[in-house]
């Protein structure tokens, strides 16, 4: 047991991935979905979602830990700056350009002679005009940076930190209060413990394999008594829902150290924000088109939108990779500069 920053960086990048890999899973089950339709396979392939949770968990505690870092290297005014160049500017692109390429997808399928009904309609057309849905994790990470002090002096003080997580689960001004509201008290909780954690670097101690794969077989078994008691709840205390995305996070992060995982980086984990960025447009364009192009309530057709998973994450990572070769200076705004 020791702190290996290298190893640590290497893996951080491979779980980036792995948690934008669970990030499309989530979004991707509704590509093909219609409402009438719930065979088994669409019920599996909800239930498999639901362990895919993880993912923003994951990306709050790593935000939080490279926060930490950034604040005290940079600076507030210097962090600020490079946030929402990295993070701002991204997300406004990604607005634009998403939401001109389902409106147009959108108004091509409506005049097509074999549309069959059930478009993605672009984000403008609903009714509570929330571009980019999926995004929400930036939007609420721009203002906990725009309040960096704060929240820098609040990890340093584990009963703050208490405090922060029952303010923000537990008081019914949360749930009533508007959606962005909500959304920073979803991040708050993680961004902070990932913050805590990086005072002494404990995130980046590497434990030896046998006592990892210890940690993620215990994990294992309660995510597995948790998922025969359906009905459980710890009245007051915490959602089932969020105690079993607690507990997949932790499996994942203690499976990496257990398991035969590349401890090497590779290009392409460098694609992993864009992956993230785009997915959501990739799943309503090409949805769109499928749909006119297919009946979506034969069978045959929704066993493709089973592995809509992988066909939207590997869609996404070429749009990366093209993007970054032919159209660098385009990457490199959508991408906030990563590489």
């Amino acid at each position: 047991m020791a702190i290996d920053t290298a190893y640590f960086s290497v893996k951080c990048r491979w779980l980036s991935m792995i948690a934008a890999f669970a990030v499309v899973g989530q979004h991707s089950v509704t590509w093909l979905w219609v409402p009438e339709v719930a065979d088994w396979a669409a019920n599996l392939q909800k239930a498999v979602t639901l362990h895919l949770k993880f993912a923003v968990p994951l990306f709050l505690a790593l935000s939080g830990y490279w926060f930490m870092k950034s604040y005290v290297r940079y600076g507030y005014l210097q962090l600020l700056c490079r946030k929402i160049r990295s993070l701002y500017v991204p997300f406004l692109l990604c607005c634009v350009i998403g939401e001109i390429a389902v409106w147009a997808t959108s108004l091509w399928a409506s005049t097509s002679p074999s549309f069959k009904g059930l478009l993605y309609a672009p984000f403008l057309v609903t009714k509570d005009l929330n571009l980019a849905f999926h995004l929400w994790y930036i939007r609420a990470l721009l203002i906990i940076f725009i309040a960096a002090p704060l929240f820098w002096h609040v990890s340093r003080r584990p009963l703050l930190i208490v405090l922060a997580f029952v303010a923000t689960r537990f008081f019914p001004v949360v749930e009533a209060g508007p959606y962005c509201f909500q959304c920073i008290a979803t991040v708050i909780p993680y961004f902070l413990l990932g913050a805590a954690l990086s005072e002494r670097d404990w995130l980046a101690i590497r434990l030896s394999p046998r006592i990892s794969l210890c940690i993620t077989l215990t994990v294992a078994l309660f995510l597995l008594a948790l998922d025969c008691c359906t009905e459980w709840r710890i009245p007051h205390v915490v959602d089932s829902q969020e105690l079993r995305a607690f507990l997949c996070t932790a499996a994942v992060w203690f499976a990496y150290d257990a398991l035969p995982m590349p401890k090497k980086t590779v290009n392409w984990l460098k694609y992993s924000f864009f992956i993230y960025l785009v997915h959501v447009s990739v799943i309503r364009f090409s949805g769109n088109i499928f749909r006119v192009a297919f009946d979506p309530y034969d069978p045959c057709v929704r066993t493709v939108g089973y592995v809509a998973n992988f066909l939207v994450f590997f869609a996404a990572l070429g749009m990366g990779w093209l993007c970054e070769r032919y159209l660098p200076r385009l990457y490199r705004l959508l991408s906030g500069g990563r590489g």
